[in-house]
Parts: C-alpha cells; sequence; structure tokens
C-alpha cells in the first residue's frame, strides 16, 4: 500500500484555501498539534442585514448580533447537509428574548422579542447588554442527521452572551472553550461584526491549556482586532501563534428559508373554527416570518381551501 505523504497532502489543501476573502466568513483551524481547535468568524454583513430585517435599535442589534455569531461558531462541528442549531435566550429584561438558528452550511437567523429596546451603556459607553438582557436562561438545540434532536439548558451567568454560551459549551461538552464575540455600532449603522472560539481537545495537554489562558488573559477585543483590519485566518493566527492548520473556510450570510409553502403548512394545523374565522374574512390574512419579517397574504378563496381540506382530513379521522 502506497504510503501518503500527509505533509504534502496537508499543505496543498491549505495552499488551496482562501484564507482571507471579502464578506463574511468562517474559518476552522487546530492549533498546538492538533491538541486545540478553532473556529473564527466575520460577520458584519450578516449582522446588518438582520438588523435592518427587523429594524433593530443598536443595543438590540448588538445582541443579536453576538448571539448568531456564536451559534454559527458552535455550529462548525455541524457535518450533514440540514443539520442545524436552534438557540433561544429567555430573560427579564427589557430585551425579553432573543433567538437564532445556525445552520451547517454557514447561513443563520434569528430575531429579538423587542427591537426596539432602549440602549443602556456602562460608563465607558459600551453597550450594556447584561442590563438589557437581565436574568434568565439560555437553551440550545442540536438536529443532526441520524440522532434525536438535543437541547441543553443552563442560567445565564453574565448577560453578555459570549460568558453565557462559554458556561453552556462547559456544562454540555466539558471542552474548555474561550469564546470572545463583539459587534460595533457607528452612526451608520454595523460597522463590525465577529468572534472566535477555541477549544481544547480530550487528550489536550495541562501545558497547552495553561497556554491558552496566558494567551487571552489581556487579548485584544473582537471589535477593535476588525477595527484594525484583522480578519478572521490573522485572528486565530495572532491568537495561537506558530503551529496552525487550517481546514476549511465557508461563506456566512444571513438566510431565512421561509416560504409561502411553509406558512399554508402552518395555517394547516390550525383548528377547523380557527380556519372557518379566518376565511370569513373578504380582504384575507396577512402572515408575517418572525425570523425576517417577510409578508405573506392568503386571499379568502385560499383561505376557504385550507378550511375544505383540514375539514376533510378531520372528518376522516
Amino acid at each position: 500500500m502506497k504510503k501518503l505523504d500527509l505533509e504534502r497532502i496537508l499543505g496543498e489543501r491549505m495552499s488551496e484555501l482562501n484564507l482571507h476573502p471579502e464578506g463574511d466568513y468562517i474559518v476552522r483551524a487546530l492549533g498546538v498539534n492538533s491538541e486545540v481547535r478553532m473556529t473564527a468568524i466575520r460577520s458584519t454583513e450578516t449582522v446588518t442585514a438582520a438588523s435592518e430585517a427587523h429594524d433593530l435599535s443598536p443595543i438590540a442589534a448588538v445582541a443579536l448580533g453576538r448571539f448568531m455569531s456564536g451559534l454559527q461558531l458552535i455550529s462548525q462541528d455541524l457535518k450533514n447537509p440540514g443539520d442545524l442549531l436552534s438557540g433561544s435566550i429567555k430573560s427579564d429584561g427589557p430585551i425579553k428574548g432573543i433567538t437564532a438558528v445556525a445552520n451547517e452550511d454557514g447561513t443563520v437567523k434569528g430575531y429579538v422579542d423587542n427591537p426596539l429596546v432602549e440602549s443602556v451603556f456602562y460608563n465607558d459607553k459600551k453597550f450594556n447588554l447584561a442590563a438589557a438582557i437581565g436574568n434568565g436562561s439560555l437553551s440550545i438545540t442540536r438536529k443532526q442527521a441520524g440522532a434525536k434532536p438535543y437541547t441543553g439548558s443552563v442560567p445565564l451567568i453574565s448577560g453578555e452572551i459570549a460568558e453565557d454560551l462559554t458556561y453552556y459549551l462547559y456544562q454540555s461538552e466539558q471542552l474548555p472553550t474561550i469564546l470572545a464575540l463583539g459587534v460595533l455600532c457607528d452612526e451608520n449603522g454595523i460597522k463590525h461584526a465577529g468572534g472566535f472560539m477555541v477549544q481544547a481537545l480530550p487528550g489536550a495537554k495541562p501545558e497547552t491549556i495553561d497556554y491558552l489562558e496566558q494567551r487571552i488573559a489581556g487579548f485584544p477585543e473582537i471589535s477593535y482586532l476588525m477595527e484594525e483590519g484583522f480578519d478572521p485566518a490573522e485572528i486565530l493566527n495572532l491568537f495561537i501563534g506558530a503551529d496552525i492548520e487550517y481546514l476549511s473556510v465557508k461563506e456566512s450570510k444571513f438566510y431565512c428559508d421561509c416560504s409561502k409553502d411553509r406558512m399554508y403548512n402552518a395555517l394547516l394545523t390550525l383548528g377547523a373554527e380557527d380556519l372557518l374565522e379566518l376565511s370569513e374574512d373578504e380582504s384575507g390574512i396577512e402572515l408575517v416570518c418572525e425570523f425576517c419579517n417577510k409578508v405573506y397574504n392568503f386571499t379568502q378563496d385560499e383561505l376557504k381551501a385550507i378550511y375544505s381540506i383540514r375539514k376533510e382530513a378531520l372528518e376522516g379521522n
């Protein structure tokens, strides 16, 4: 059997990767003798699209942007088309809640319960997400091909999102994790958004974990690094130093898979009496997707047809 030159193969694969593309993207890598896995994202356009779709206040845009970016980082261990990670924050603060869904292909969608929440700040003029979010819980559900959906929940420990996701990962995966997120706004909207995640894999040496702790101490904030022109691959390289193996580069994009067919199927789940009442409105109804705010109209005739189908199905049972 011919012996493979793994170093040559890996080198060729890395040389084929475009580590510095334009726009939003996610990069994955290994480091420290493959004892550490790393992921970084630039999500500026993604967060901008979400903010514009929902007409978010600045602090709501920061909250949703951090949460979506964080889920995208965590979702990069998904392997099969259709695999996804859905997350929600339920809280007693004025923002009330955040929901997002990150897919295996790099797409993400999300919304906040109160899109116009008033911005509050720390003394240094940074957004005080903890005050906007308040106390509550974080839940994440994994849906993967061939496996039952798994949901894990933890209490919020800070409300700043990155720390809460880090705590969730420690509780659910027992992997030492560093996760940093940032969304920078100015008077024109979202200026920069992104983050990175570093995890010590099972079997990592104690000195490797010590090294990661030393590196994160005093490491610059993501927003500052992006403002200085660092892209995701450069941020990982800056953090880990030498011995880095880039694995993949994937586009990041805000994308909602809603459609009129999905809305039609949702209407079919209503009771016959509810559908009958809706079908009596001559002007029809308007349904709005909560993830992207797209509007779907159903005429009175369409509603009558849906009512008839639903009624026949119920009578058949």
